[in-house]
């Protein structure tokens, strides 16, 4: 059920919300990515929100807000959604065959996971401020 492409893969970028842990194909793609890279995530995987401010704005709170963190406490693969019947029984099988049980799969969700989003958040700060004294650096001048 994932492409093979996703095996192959030497990094992953999701763009993750409330919506992509809501549907079980962007959730079994983590799962499959997750999986395969477990051992070195915090260099494969980073996770990033669309409601991070722009580069305009590179002063905004670094750690996860209240929302965010929701995210994974409170996910579970169960409540995502798949429009084909077939689908979903295919792809929570997957799951279940990559984790040895969805619970597996979820604890990583809430606990593991998490840390790669904090992560992946401080260092989009940071790049956004490095980017921004450049910015200035150059308008400006010394």
């Amino acid at each position: 059920p994932t492409p093979p492409l996703l095996y192959k893969s030497h990094a992953l970028v999701p763009f993750v919300s409330p919506a992509f842990f809501g549907r079980l194909w962007c959730v079994s793609e983590l799962a499959t990515f997750c999986r395969s890279h477990e051992a070195d995530l915090s260099h494969t995987l980073l996770l990033f929100s669309l409601e991070w401010p722009s580069s305009l704005n590179p002063f905004k709170q670094q750690k996860l807000t209240a929302r965010e963190r929701e995210w994974f406490t409170n996910f579970s693969c169960r409540q995502a959604q798949c429009y084909k019947p077939a689908d979903r029984a295919m792809l929570m099988q997957h799951i279940r065959s990559q984790w040895g049980s969805e619970e597996a799969f979820d604890a990583f969700v809430r606990t593991k996971l998490v840390t790669v989003m904090e992560t992946s958040k401080a260092n989009y700060q940071r790049q956004l401020r490095i980017t921004a004294g450049q910015s200035f650096e150059l308008a400006f001048g010394d």
